[in-house]
């Protein structure tokens, strides 16, 4: 079985095939300046005309998708004022036309190269040399082309859905190289791409994320908020202790994968690769600032899913309105103390070594010690004791990945777009309900067993950054109204442009609905 090492990719940019292909004016003038230059001094002997044509097509799609991803790249928004680049590999051991698994680069490197050295002669890209073992080169828009890409700014492209070969993914641990951990701390390895086999079963999977991939390409996620508050956003974004997570806003980062664990298509299986989903759950109230075509939206969440779950393993039927968080803290009971709860469980469950401990700080907050935490909730789950120090976590995951694809597919045969964060979804708020009805049918049919949903209704941007109980305790009349969206797309005369990088992210993607019929579903439900 083929194996590739995975490369941190955020600290040096992601790397440039990652991002989707643009089929749009100012790229294609941009690659027809570029293959012009390249075919000055380029021969066609030795070789027929066929093949040249060939080399030709295979080269202009290098080309477009490389300055695709540079385009992206420099629209991001970012808590620093440098550039965000993206990664070339320079190995040609990674290059193979024929290879379209997702640890590949399925373009010739010879081709590769001369696109590469076009862009640096042109004076288009500043490039940083990657070093062997430690990072892949590294490159960002300058001179003309970043004069262009200013000029255009922040603009909705539609999208290429990515191909079907690229989007169900099998990973493992390279248990021979063992990460350095703090003490008392999960150890962790390094992540490992496998071959993805070839099944009906992920033939499947992949169909239904490719559709659901094109539909989610001719919608709109934004933000309703001025520049200042994306910065704010981004800032708390770049200080995610998780390297897998997006580090600032990427809005062209809305097509997903799914991804296996452990080289077993049994476990993990959750959706990834939406920018809204490295929002990290203690700023979760930033997400409800986010729009779908300019309509407010509301997140509906799966309580204590994946204890849950394990209850359904076992046959064991939970009231809904059960906190399965609540094990009897000595002590006044809060908000903060059950986040600990659940952030302990949560990781007891994927803790296969049984290592895992909250911070000292965390305990004091509690007022206990490791091993009286430890106690109170395995009496306070005593049925499950067995699995939860098993390391469950990943088998309960696939469950609820099968959960949420079921639910996304089900609101797009609908004609309504949902937006996964593994165990929630963000959905238009006029939509609440129906995706209420949705969730829970959905957990009913993959567990057997009755689900527990929590709402977070949408904010006006006057309330950006508000606390839970500063929201909470304001009069309703002041609380965003959610029968009307943020912008009037009847027409440019009726457009509420302020100028801002979100108005002008709505006005490109409103030209692009208006000429281009989306399904027309949605209106029935």
């Amino acid at each position: 079985m083929k194996t590739n090492h995975e490369t941190p990719t955020r600290k040096g940019g992601q790397r440039f095939d990652w991002y989707p292909v643009l089929d749009e004016g100012f790229i294609n003038s941009l690659t027809t300046t570029v293959l012009k230059k390249i075919h000055q001094s380029q021969s066609t002997r030795g070789i027929t005309k066929e093949q040249a044509e060939r080399r030709t097509n295979d080269q202009q799609t290098i080309t477009t998708h490389l300055l695709s991803g540079l385009y992206f790249a420099h629209t991001i928004v970012s808590s620093e004022s440098n550039t965000t680049y993206i990664s070339i590999p320079r190995d040609a051991g990674l290059y193979s036309k024929a290879q379209r698994k997702t640890s590949g680069m399925p373009y010739p490197y010879r081709l590769l190269t001369a696109v590469y050295d076009c862009l640096e002669a042109l004076g288009w890209i500043h490039i940083i040399p990657g070093k062997e073992g430690t990072g892949f080169t590294r490159i960002y828009a300058g001179g003309e082309l970043a004069e262009i890409f200013n000029m255009i700014g922040l603009r909705w492209v539609k999208q290429t859905p990515n191909s079907q070969d690229k989007l169900i993914v099998l990973r493992d641990r390279d248990m021979s190289r063992p990460l350095p951990c703090r003490p008392f701390r999960k150890q962790k390895y390094p992540k490992i791409t496998l071959e993805t086999p070839e099944t009906p079963e992920t033939r499947r999977m992949a169909e239904n994320l490719y559709r659901y991939n094109e539909f989610i390409t001719q919608h709109c996620i934004a933000f309703d908020l001025p520049d200042s508050a994306l910065v704010t956003i981004a800032k708390a974004m770049a200080g995610n202790e998780d390297k897998y997570k997006l580090k600032h806003i990427d809005f062209s980062m809305v097509q997903l994968r799914r991804i296996f664990s452990r080289g077993d298509m049994s476990l993990h299986g959750r959706f990834y690769g939406g920018w809204w989903q490295s929002i990290n759950s203690k700023d979760w109230e930033y997400r409800t600032h986010i729009t779908i075509d300019g309509h407010r939206t509301c997140e509906v969440d799966y309580s204590s899913v994946c204890l849950r779950i394990v209850y359904a393993l076992r046959g064991i039927s939970i009231n809904p309105e059960e906190d399965l968080y609540d094990i009897g803290l000595p002590g006044k009971y809060s908000r903060s103390k059950r986040d600990l709860v659940k952030e302990y469980i949560n990781a007891i469950m994927n803790d296969e070594e049984e290592t895992f401990s909250l911070e000292k700080v965390q305990l004091r907050q509690l007022g206990l010690t490791h091993e009286e935490l430890q106690t109170l909730v395995l009496k306070r789950h005593k049925p499950i004791r067995e699995e939860l120090i098993a390391g469950i976590g990943l088998k309960t995951q696939f469950i609820d990945s099968q959960i949420a694809e079921d639910i996304m597919l089900t609101m797009v045969d609908k004609g309504i777009l949902v937006l996964p964060i593994h165990d929630s979804f963000i959905v238009k708020d006029k939509h609440q309900r129906l995706l209420e009805t949705v969730m829970l049918e959905s957990f009913k049919k993959y567990t057997g067993h009755p689900g527990s949903l929590d709402t977070t209704l949408p904010r006006l941007p006057c309330h950006f950054g508000y606390s839970k109980e500063h929201y909470k305790n304001l009069f309703d009349s002041l609380k965003a109204d959610s029968s009307l969206p943020l912008v009037n797309l009847g027409g440019p005369e009726k457009t509420q442009d302020n100028g801002t990088l979100m108005s002008s992210y709505m006005i490109s993607w409103r030209d692009y609905s208006r000429n281009t019929p989306l399904c027309h579903l949605e209106h029935l439900y």
